[in-house]
């Protein structure tokens, strides 16, 4: 089912207060606002990962923030970067996976007073989606 900003941004922050053991936050852009919106219900038991694009000039500009590393850091959190990774993909326990246009941010995620404009949906994660 295709999402619009307002149903995708619900619908992944409702799955991810549900988490009960791992979670995959992936967004080439990433901004510590969305992120502590997002992840404000995530139990300090849960197994999370986020990768990010995080390039120098990301966040020189704005797209993306420093204090996201030390915000993972400090809940044990592990942090990836890929230099050229630009999607956008949320996995909840293997279970449930969340691909669109919203980057992590308050634009992308519509938590702004002029958000972007993005489409999304969710399916079911299946065992050849999670060895990709």
């Amino acid at each position: 089912m295709l999402l619009n900003s307002v149903e995708f941004s619900k619908k992944l922050a409702s799955s991810i207060s549900a988490t009960k053991h791992k979670l995959l936050l992936s967004s080439a852009f990433i901004k510590i606002n969305a992120l502590e919106k997002i992840s404000k219900n995530i139990s300090s038991d849960i197994n999370v990962s986020v990768i990010s694009r995080w390039k120098k000039q990301d966040i020189l500009v704005g797209a993306s923030d420093l204090a996201v590393y030390e915000y993972c850091r400090d809940r044990g959190w592990r942090f990836g970067i890929d230099k050229n990774f630009h999607g956008k993909l949320y996995i909840i326990d293997e279970a449930e996976m969340f691909l669109g246009s919203a980057n992590l941010t308050g634009n992308g995620l519509g938590f702004t007073a002029t958000p972007n404009y993005e489409f999304g949906t969710a399916f079911p994660a299946e065992d050849a989606d999670m060895k990709k």
